[in-house]
């Protein structure tokens, strides 16, 4: 009975200790996905508040009060920043975010740069329009080669579930046939 109950915790213990030292990794590929598929909505958000207002901080609070994820928990941090004045423009604010998620996508710091841009230029809306179609261009390239890399591992997968039963039913009527005592 105590062996059980001392087996039950040390298995318990390897759990937690697992859990423990795995945490880190599953919550950053957690962010980084949650992150990865709010980049296109962020940018479309703030091209749309820029249409209708060339202001790049409303661009940014309308794209806060959007997002519910990373990035919009990192928008909020800007204009938190901002109200706060440890950041004294919306421009520095777009700095601090392109430099934090520029390892992650780099479509997406460059689009972000593109609408930054834009409350500068004399044709603001082929900027919105540039940086709209890039993100759209990256998300679309990076989704080819995720499925593109996912297609091989199912394609095994796929192959050993219909050739492994097939060649078990070759071969054991031609192992019964030549080697009789196996079959007994």
């Amino acid at each position: 009975q105590t062996l059980k109950k001392q087996i039950g915790f040390s298995d318990f213990l390897l759990v937690l200790f697992y859990y423990l030292m795995n945490y880190t990794s599953f919550l950053s590929r957690y962010i980084r996905a949650k992150a990865s598929s709010e980049m296109a909505l962020c940018i479309i958000y703030m091209a749309i508040s820029l249409k209708v207002e060339r202001n790049l901080e409303s661009a940014i609070r309308f794209t806060a009060t959007n997002l519910t994820g990373p990035l919009g928990n990192d928008l909020k941090g800007i204009l938190t920043k901002l109200q706060t004045r440890e950041i004294y423009s919306a421009e520095e604010g777009i700095d601090l975010l392109a430099n934090k998620w520029k390892v992650e996508s780099e479509e997406f710091v460059d689009a972000l740069m593109l609408l930054k841009s834009s409350t500068l230029s004399l044709n603001p809306d082929k900027d919105i329009k540039d940086a709209i179609n890039l993100i759209l261009s990256g998300t679309r390239e990076r989704m080819k080669k995720y499925s593109l890399e996912m297609k091989t591992p199912i394609r095994l997968l796929n192959s050993f579930g219909m050739l492994l039963p097939t060649i078990v039913l070759i071969f054991f009527p031609v192992l019964t046939i030549f080697l009789p005592e196996i079959a007994r």
